[in-house]
């Protein structure tokens, strides 16, 4: 599937989260054609996280 620019910015968003937040893991990930989904796990409260 060739993805338009709204599921390139899902993609680089959920490689963001990876990168940015260490308290949580992208367990289930899937671009389909008009929807995506995720399953995020927060494993911890950390502390350097920007929220």
């Amino acid at each position: 599937m060739l993805l338009n620019d709204a599921g390139k910015m899902a993609q680089q968003t959920r490689h963001e989260m990876v990168m940015l937040y260490s308290n949580i893991e992208i367990a289930e990930f899937i671009i389909m054609p008009d929807h995506i989904h995720w399953i995020i796990t927060i494993t911890a409260n950390a502390s350097n996280n920007p929220v």
